[in-house]
């Protein structure tokens, strides 16, 4: 054999080797992206009955001064441990800000002032209808989430916190909602990786990079609920719902995990705690 023949077939065993490890690389990446549809979950580990377990209703009284009346309005929510005391919901279901009144002309929405409640408190409610005070150990009222802890100890089954700089439209979701009807599961896909306003020309105003669209549809009484989405074969919380859009039948939007707990992790760092829900 020639010599220049025996480089070709070096330079061509060199690439192919090089194709085959390039294509192993690929495969295991694409592997490793949330996946789109459900085909992979392991029906014998029964992952979506368990983590269904972690999530709880949640119910918020505030009392508060109106004139001479002290009414006392309530909020219920969902909420997700992420281990035995702490849990993961929505600011606005543990923070009451206003409430409807029925009027002769309609509802009207009236706004209670923080110096005006007399009493704001939370509780876990279980199944037996036995109830479970609980702190708001930190929240954020723009990005809408709050870090709850409970008096006492809650059942907690261990998952995955995702990373939500991975997700993609097309991504496989699971919603665990509204506890008005028994808990229920609805999948979906994800819809958008942002929020979007238009302005009064049409132009783009704002866009909310914390927020992504979900096409589970999204109900009244799903505020603080888990969105779990699939990588691997296993479910990651991807977020939790803050809103839906009725106009678009059901369409809900979460909060991105990576927002949340990036500020959660900073908070518990500053205070001192070594964070356990690292993404």
């Amino acid at each position: 054999m020639k010599k220049s023949s025996v480089i070709s077939v070096a330079i061509i065993l060199f690439f192919a080797v090089l194709l085959s490890g390039c294509s192993s690389l690929m495969r295991k990446a694409s592997f490793h992206q949330y996946e789109n549809s459900p085909i992979h979950i392991d029906p014998k580990k029964k992952e979506i009955d368990l983590i269904s377990s972690d999530v709880f209703r949640i119910q918020t009284s505030v009392k508060f001064q109106l004139g001479e009346l002290t009414p006392t309005v309530s909020a219920i929510g969902l909420a997700t441990s992420l281990d035995q005391y702490h849990l993961l919901t929505t600011r606005h279901v543990v923070k009451i800000k206003s409430f409807q009144m029925i009027t002769s002309l309609g509802p009207i929405e009236l706004q209670i002032p923080d110096d005006q409640k007399l009493e704001e408190e939370t509780f876990i409610i279980l199944d037996d209808g036995s109830r479970i005070k609980s702190q708001v150990v930190y929240s954020d009222e723009e990005k809408d989430f709050a870090l709850l802890r409970a008096e006492k100890k809650i059942y907690h089954f261990s998952f995955a916190i995702g990373n939500s700089d991975d997700f993609k439209v097309g991504n496989f979701v699971f919603l665990f909602g509204n506890f008005q009807t028994g808990l229920n599961v609805r999948t979906g896909y994800v819809t958008q990786l942002n929020f979007v306003r238009y302005g009064a020309k049409g132009e783009v105003s704002s866009i909310n990079e914390s927020l992504f669209g979900v096409s589970a549809v999204t109900v009244e009484g799903d505020s603080g609920a888990p969105i779990f989405l699939l990588r691997d074969g296993r479910l990651e919380l991807g977020g939790v719902v803050t809103f839906l859009v009725p106009q678009a039948r059901g369409l809900g939007f979460g909060i991105k995990i990576n927002s949340i707990m990036a500020q959660i992790n900073r908070y518990l760092k500053e205070k001192g705690n070594l964070s356990k829900w690292e993404y």
